[in-house]
């Protein structure tokens, strides 16, 4: 694996055999799962639930993982790093913010 890459997000299709293709992605910025409190019934007062919500048309998501997922039916691989830092110059940036230690 490449130096960066600490684990794989693997995402299958639920129709996906042997010979279904899979696609290396990124990971989508938009949400996906949207959560909320289940009242349909007292016995599920306060139990959490969610919602899918995915805009096949929207451009940002092309080459995300969802968009793999829901639109080409493929199996999407993400790369993930642990490492959550920002990817800027951290110089730069101590030096943007004045003099703080």
């Amino acid at each position: 694996m490449p130096a960066d890459v600490n684990l794989l997000n693997l995402n299958i299709p639920a129709h996906a055999t042997p010979e279904t293709p899979w696609k290396v992605t990124r990971v989508s910025r938009n949400r996906y799962f949207i959560p909320f409190l289940k009242q349909d019934s007292p016995e599920d007062a306060g139990k959490v639930d969610s919602k899918v919500f995915f805009d096949p048309d929207d451009p940002s998501d092309v080459g995300s993982d969802v968009h793999a997922l829901k639109v080409e039916k493929v199996v999407s691989v993400s790369p993930l790093s642990l490492d959550m830092t920002s990817r800027v110059d951290l110089k730069q940036l101590q030096t943007s913010f004045g003099k703080l230690k």
